[in-house]
């Protein structure tokens, strides 16, 4: 009889958990770059009420009673977000696999979340104000397109914006800009030149990325060091300019999951209110 309270217990325990994910999920609905997150559960050690020792079946008999749910982990699912243009000519969206590397005085993160800017000294930063990474190309005397295989080390995107004028971004992650210290008389006077290309990174086991607050992730020893690439080449993604990828979220799959926890919840409640009057039954017995 005990035992069915207990298993309630675990019951409203995990649907509570479940519930915070959702209401996590809906709350991010507009948020760039975030994929939505579910819970897997699994039964708790059973308990036999017929147990038969033998070498055959170790003590169990196939008559086990289970002692309720426990929540195993997170799992995040990472199917590609709807793309939106933005018109904003830092924006960049990744169409496919890879991460976008940031990075601040002593840790580098990965994000999918593409809203950059520059600030005042030229650096390209994600909106927590960390570096993004790319390949330096020939308009600052680094190499030409295409990248080789492998690529050059990234570096941080940062770019004078005293001489480089008329900032775009091409698809691929490709920055351009015109040299405003040149003179009509130059043969690429006016014309664009490549400054950097955006790197991308892929993890062998992106499951076992740790999430951060501020659309970032960690690697970790589960995910497995990140292998930088170019952009559209081999299985990286593409990267969209003027676009963001934003959440995955399904609100109807949301309200869906809402509703089966709420009233999963509801149930495992029942659960122990009657285990509650059948014991005060027993206790009454005897008057």
């Amino acid at each position: 009889m005990m035992r069915s309270l207990y298993s309630g217990v675990t019951g409203l325990n995990a649907n509570k958990e479940s519930m915070e994910a959702i209401g996590d999920n809906i709350a991010n609905v507009n948020t760039p770059g975030f994929k939505s997150s579910s819970l897997s559960f699994a039964n708790i050690l059973n308990q036999t009420t017929d147990v038969v020792s033998s070498a055959v079946n170790s003590g169990f008999s196939g008559n086990e009673i289970g002692n309720g749910v426990q929540v195993l982990g997170v799992k995040f699912d990472w199917a590609q977000g709807p793309l939106q243009s933005t018109g904003n000519a830092t924006d960049m969206a990744i169409n496919g696999n890879g991460f976008f590397s940031v990075k601040d005085d002593v840790k580098t993160y990965y994000t999918r979340a593409g809203d950059f800017s520059f600030d005042k000294d030229g650096n390209l930063l994600s909106r927590t104000g960390k570096k993004v990474q790319g390949f330096m190309l020939e308009g600052l005397g680094g190499t030409a397109l295409p990248l080789p295989d492998p690529p050059p080390t990234p570096v941080d995107i940062t770019i004078d914006l005293d001489r480089w004028e008329s900032i775009t971004v091409q698809d691929n992650g490709t920055l351009y800009g015109v040299d405003g210290n040149l003179s009509a008389g130059d043969a690429n006077f006016g014309v664009p030149q490549p400054l950097y290309q955006t790197a991308l990174y892929k993890f062998k086991n992106i499951n076992g990325l740790a999430k951060l607050s501020g659309n970032l992730w960690q690697e970790t020893a589960d995910s497995g060091t990140a292998t930088v690439g170019v952009p559209a080449t081999g299985d990286y993604g593409s990267v969209i300019s003027n676009s963001l990828e934003i959440s995955n979220v399904d609100l109807a799959t949301e309200f869906v999951n809402m509703i089966t926890a709420q009233r999963a919840f509801q149930a495992n409640s029942r659960v122990i209110t009657t285990s509650d009057e059948m014991l005060n039954e027993l206790v009454n017995i005897k008057r």
